[in-house]
């Protein structure tokens, strides 16, 4: 991490982890098929409220 990233969390008064997990495998179609009823729900959700924010 760059030093003004590393200033900006101090002043935020957050800490760094030391070991970072970096979680792999989505954008290169690695997804189990229970993924398929968690976007069924949320595809229904949009088109049912439009307009909703989350």
């Amino acid at each position: 991490m760059d030093a003004y990233r590393q200033q900006i969390m101090q002043r935020a008064t957050l800490t760094i982890p030391e070991i970072a997990h970096m979680q792999r495998g989505g954008k290169i179609g690695r997804h189990t098929e229970h993924l398929g009823y968690i976007l069924a729900d949320l595809q229904y959700m949009q088109r049912v409220y439009p307009d909703a924010q989350w």
